[in-house]
C-alpha cells in the first residue's frame, strides 16, 4: 500500500447529518469510502451492504463497518475487518 495522509480524507458526518455519497464524490472523488457505524442509508447510497463486507459501486469502493467503539474490544471483528481492508490495499 503506497498511500500516505495526502490521499486521506476524513469526514465526520454527525455535523452535517444530510450529506450524501454524491456530495462526498464530488468534492474527494475518493476511490475508498469507508463507513464506521454510519449506515448507507445516511449517506443516501442506493443499496444496503452487510457489514465487514466490500461492496463496489460507481467506480468505488465502499466499506461499512461498526463503529470504532463497537471495534474497540471485539478482536474477532477486528480480524475481519482486518482482512476486508487486506483485501482493499492488496497487502
Amino acid at each position: 500500500c503506497k498511500l500516505t495522509l495526502e490521499d486521506v480524507g476524513l469526514l465526520n458526518i454527525a455535523s452535517s447529518p444530510a450529506i450524501s455519497y454524491k456530495t462526498i464524490s464530488n468534492a474527494f472523488t475518493p476511490r475508498i469510502v469507508m463507513l464506521f457505524g454510519v449506515s448507507t442509508d445516511a449517506i443516501q447510497l442506493p443499496f444496503l451492504m452487510p457489514d465487514l463486507k466490500r461492496q463496489s459501486y460507481n467506480n468505488q469502493v465502499y466499506l461499512a463497518a461498526p463503529s470504532l467503539q463497537a471495534l474497540e474490544n471485539d478482536k474477532e471483528m477486528k480480524r475481519k475487518l482486518w482482512t476486508v481492508l487486506q483485501q482493499i490495499f492488496s497487502l
